[in-house]
């Protein structure tokens, strides 16, 4: 398969910025970068595919972005011989050939989304700076799946930050497109570090109110711990991206994805110091964490409430464990998550996944993190304080790689839910029913109280605390900073 993609910006004289070729398989596929202006940019792709086609489908949604496939525009297609078929595409981007085709062309709209932080999950191109998506750029084909070999050719002082086998100067091979991200900057630092067996490297681009290495130790000190949790590393290479937002009137807003062993997390800037290390703290705990969960397994479906609720309360926890964060803070997020909860109402955790994209998304995420303290709790309390969370989430994690592929999220972690003491009925009440965890239980057993029928008051510490209620205490952040 072959592919050629230009970037334009439209003006008057075309200035070369860079050069891509690509093959798949012993094909060759090309990618060409110009800039003729400064406004709009556009993506120029020509693929000669592998095997005759007459269907393929343009991504059309990620991530909140929705109706991506509308950025492709001037769709043609051809026959072996080079003559031009009929083709036309469908809503949710389903492209339809009248006769069989073996080359394909098209434009894509790579303009920064509306939302510039929406630019961690899609590609986009400004002046220097872009990300590339390769996931969202190409069609998928049907059954076929093959090899990517990408070639550079890049400005003076600009770079491509991926962690796309280098297998010659300037040549990557892809082995999984879905997964594969190039971070192009012209102005980016970049640093590394090898932690046992991971080579952890972090590419900043922008100008920021933190040092770059108080964000470089934080990635390393924060993977280190789940290294610990986990004991074992989940990938030999580990790529961090910190890009600037497109656009850069914005403040305080950011976002962030783990795509395979990228994370790539775009942030306008902040304010105030204090809040934009806090920011880029809270980003690398829960963006680390899903390199083991759910990007290091291979579960099918989407089980949100786990992946992203389990884990945005056990990066919590980890916020505390590196006094990042106080006990205080880990306390006024309970309370949180818990009111909004109880102010949207339960609804069962599988099936809920697929709406945290929508304009309630959040809500799919409190739920989710105040089912992961409820589960702590009574793992915690069944054990007589011996077991809690991360010894089932390691087991997740150790179970799903022996299992490899296939395997049903769900029924998955829901059938190494209930095998711990005291997990069964909360997972059968929780996971499939309306019925919502026991707050009161699991704060007591937190050794933590709060305003009787006031749902969302500030939780404090009980009067005198047993030895086991301590011993909680002390895995949230109690009489670390005070």
């Amino acid at each position: 398969m072959s592919i050629a993609l230009v970037l334009k910006r439209f003006l008057v004289l075309p200035v070369l910025i860079g050069f891509f070729a690509l093959s798949v398989s012993a094909q060759s596929v090309h990618l060409r970068v110009i800039s003729e202006g400064l406004e709009e940019a556009s993506a120029k792709i020509s693929v000669d595919l592998p095997v005759q086609i007459q269907s393929l489908r343009f991504l059309d949604s990620y991530a909140g972005s929705n109706g991506l496939a509308s950025r492709i525009r001037s769709l043609k297609a051809f026959d072996g011989n080079g003559n031009e078929l009929n083709c036309r595409m469908q809503e949710g981007g389903i492209v339809f050939i009248d006769s069989p085709a073996r080359k394909i062309s098209y434009l894509v709209d790579v303009t920064p989304p509306e939302d510039p932080t929406a630019g961690a999950h899609v590609s986009w191109i400004k002046g220097e700076t872009g990300l590339l998506m390769i996931g969202d750029l190409l069609p998928s084909f049907g059954s076929y799946r093959g090899t990517l070999n990408l070639e550079l050719e890049l400005l003076d002082g600009q770079e491509a930050f991926t962690l796309e086998g280098n297998i010659a100067e300037g040549r990557y091979e892809i082995e999984e497109p879905d997964r594969a991200v190039f971070f192009l900057a012209g102005k980016a630092r970049s640093y590394t570090e090898k932690v046992k067996i991971t080579e952890i490297s972090f590419a900043i681009e922008g100008d920021w109110q933190f040092a770059d290495r108080l964000a470089f130790e934080s990635a390393i000190s924060i993977f280190k711990r789940y290294e610990e949790l986990f004991g074992t590393s989940p990938s030999d290479r580990i790529q961090i991206n910190l890009v600037a937002a497109p656009d850069l009137e914005l403040r305080d807003r950011w976002r962030a994805e783990a795509r395979g062993n990228t994370i790539t997390i775009v942030s306008s800037p902040s304010r105030y110091r204090n809040i934009g290390e806090q920011m880029i703290h809270e980003q690398l705990r829960h963006e680390l964490l899903h390199i083991w969960i759910p990007n290091g397994i291979e579960l099918e479906g989407d089980y949100a409430w786990f992946y992203e609720g389990f884990i945005f309360y056990r990066a919590l926890i980890a916020g505390a464990e590196l006094e990042q964060i106080t006990f205080r803070d880990v306390l006024r997020t309970l309370a949180d998550v818990h009111r909004r909860v109880t102010l949207s109402g339960w609804q069962p955790l599988i099936g809920d996944s697929g709406a945290r994209w929508a304009p309630s998304g959040s809500s799919v995420y409190s739920r989710g993190v105040l089912a992961a303290f409820a589960f702590d709790t009574a793992i915690f309390r069944a054990s007589g304080g011996r077991d809690d969370l991360d010894d089932l989430m390691k087991q997740v994690f150790v179970e799903a790689k022996k299992r490899g592929t296939g395997e049903n999220a769900h029924e998955f972690v829901g059938s190494l839910l209930i095998k711990w003491p005291g997990a069964r009925s909360l997972a059968e009440l929780s996971l499939n029913g309306g019925t919502p965890p026991d707050w009161s239980l699991a704060i007591e057993t937190a050794g933590l109280r709060a305003a009787p029928e006031t749902p969302g008051s500030n939780l404090s510490v009980v009067d005198d605390p047993d030895s086991r209620q301590k011993a909680f205490l002390r895995r949230l952040g109690y009489n670390k900073r005070r």
